[in-house]
């Protein structure tokens, strides 16, 4: 037969409920043991018998860690353990620690302390115990925030829009709206440009610039040469808009001619070559030859061919020695 004090905490159990945490029924369990109470009908129990238990037996005291003074009456020690258990096990008259919320509405704690820091929701005060409860009216301001935040509402519109009018909320809806589609346009706008800088040159140039700079290649030019005059060409399209089609037409055209092709080649090995080099100055004269039998159209414009002469011939100092000695051949025979 079951004895008074496991009668006591079988009773207590079946007045729990179910929901509550492993670490509260441990301690009402401490609590039956060591009041040496009846308690059916403490916590919603099943009778009103609340009558005490015999003292401990002899000697027994320091297993149950019974106090060595006379116990209080039965109904102090149930009034006692009534207040205690419905503290805990109905979190303060149904209300809920911050943990509690957290876990209810599915956010963190640092995110609801965040919201009671930029004045979204009202912090609570503590309760006896130390705790800070939140009702249900918390609970609908949390959930309503969370909507809000996962819409990609900013926090700083939150606020305005929980205590706004059906109206008032639905005209804020369609402005925050229209903002994001703006954005979403200026985002695709930005994915799209990166898809273009995968094409490479092709973002910067026109596409008979890159079918010039093709040709090129597929003729022998090296890609360091090739990049030396690609530069030129963004500065041209940057600089002269209106004259870069028109220029790679005539460059197109001209590398119909062999000799302009030879020409190129020999220029592109000159690159290595010691700027005291003795066959540079035969190769200024080949090209100053081949430009007089060539005019060309219209001129760059100065600071333009500036740059153009300063990427190009600023690039070794045996194509510096080069441009030189074009410059003497022209001022000897202009």
């Amino acid at each position: 037969m079951a004895t008074e004090r496991q009668r006591c905490g079988v009773c207590l159990w079946a007045s729990l409920p179910f929901r509550e945490s492993r670490a509260i029924r441990s301690e009402l369990r401490m609590i039956v043991w060591k009041s040496g109470a009846r308690l059916d009908g403490a916590v919603g129990g099943h009778g009103e018998d609340q009558r005490p238990l015999s003292p401990p037996p002899a000697g027994s005291a320091s297993r149950y860690n019974y106090p060595p003074h006379h116990h209080p009456a039965p109904a102090v020690q149930n009034a006692r353990l009534r207040s205690r258990t419905r503290a805990r096990v109905l979190g303060g008259a149904g209300l809920l620690t911050i943990g509690q919320l957290a876990a209810r509405v599915g956010m963190t704690i640092r995110a609801i302390r965040h919201y009671h820091q930029r004045g979204l929701l009202p912090e609570p005060e503590r309760d006896a115990s130390g705790y800070r409860r939140y009702g249900p009216r918390a609970v609908v301001d949390l959930i309503r925030i969370k909507t809000l935040v996962a819409a990609g509402v900013p926090l700083a519109r939150v606020e305005q829009l929980l205590a706004a009018s059906q109206d008032e909320f639905a005209a804020a809806i369609a402005e925050i709206d229209r903002q994001m589609a703006a954005k979403v346009a200026e985002l695709e706008d930005h994915r799209a440009r990166l898809a273009e800088l995968v094409a490479g040159d092709r973002l910067f140039l026109p596409p008979q610039v890159i079918a010039l700079l093709d040709r090129q290649r597929a003729l022998g030019v090296s890609e360091r040469m090739n990049g030396i005059e690609r530069d030129s060409w963004i500065m041209i399209t940057a600089l002269a808009p209106d004259q870069v089609l028109e220029w790679a037409a005539t460059k197109n055209a001209a590398l119909e001619d062999p000799e302009l092709v030879r020409l190129y080649l020999a220029m592109d090995q000159a690159w290595d070559w010691p700027a005291d080099d003795p066959r540079l100055p035969g190769l200024a004269e080949a090209i100053m030859v081949w430009d007089g039998r060539n005019p060309r159209g219209d001129e760059a414009p100065e600071g333009l061919a500036a740059l153009m002469n300063s990427n190009a011939f600023g690039s070794s100092p045996s194509w510096a020695r080069l441009r030189r000695l074009m410059a003497a051949r022209s001022a000897k025979h202009p």
